[in-house]
């Protein structure tokens, strides 16, 4: 299961860096097919939304079909947004492709972290912190790697670099990793919530949700 983990550390690697490529592409893109600037704001928006809302549903489906499946799916489907991103032009077909861009980070957030804990019994804490170290610098590395397709290639090239890189790894992924052989344990759950905690959380999204849909859409028109 050792191949397994290190396979799964490229793919979160590679997950985090399609966004980062992204984030960085996006808003001069925006801008360079003169499209209103103040709905990205809301594209941005939706993709926390959406992040939000799916990170309940999809850890469950996880428990439920296996961790593989979604991995490999949320690698297959960031190949297939950026794809379709160097294609679009409409404000509408920006905004379903990040709603679902939203769906396929969730695997690197939830689905990943649990398909560690599932393939080791020991050293949980060493692997995750190797895991989410990747997913860090993937994000981190992405950003600038944006830059540099964005220079080398211009706007649809880079998306569709990014597409290619991604379903490279989607194949060997799918290929060389392996579902975790312990049975998955069901724990049912059930915690009533303060009204004062349930609105510090609430307080606490608006704000989460507000800071990264703000600074992804300024920054890099600021910069250039």
């Amino acid at each position: 299961m050792r191949r397994t983990f290190y396979i799964l550390l490229i793919a979160v690697f590679v997950g985090e860096l399609t966004i980062g490529v992204v984030n960085v592409i996006l808003p001069l893109y925006f801008r360079t097919l003169q499209l209103d600037m103040t709905r990205l704001n809301l594209i941005f928006t939706l993709f926390e939304f959406g992040f939000l809302f799916s990170m309940v549903f999809i850890g469950k489906l996880s428990d439920m079909i296996g961790r593989k499946h979604f991995v490999a799916f949320s690698l297959l489907l960031h190949s297939v947004i950026s794809f379709f991103n160097a294609g679009a032009t409409k404000i509408s077909e920006f905004a379903i492709l990040r709603v679902l861009r939203s769906i396929a980070s969730v695997s690197d957030h939830v689905v990943a972290p649990t398909y560690v804990a599932d393939i080791f019994k020991d050293g949980k804490g060493t692997k995750l912190g190797f895991l989410h170290a990747f997913r860090r610098s993937g994000m981190a590395i992405g950003g600038i790697m944006g830059g540099v397709f964005l220079g080398l290639l211009g706007f649809q090239h880079a998306f569709y670099l990014t597409s290619a890189m991604t379903f490279v790894v989607f194949l060997s992924f799918i290929t060389f990793a392996k579902e975790p052989s312990k049975q998955i344990e069901k724990v049912d759950i059930k915690k009533k919530l303060s009204p004062e905690l349930l609105k510090l959380a609430l307080i606490s999204i608006v704000i989460w949700i507000g800071i990264r849909s703000i600074i992804p859409t300024i920054f890099p028109i600021y910069i250039s």
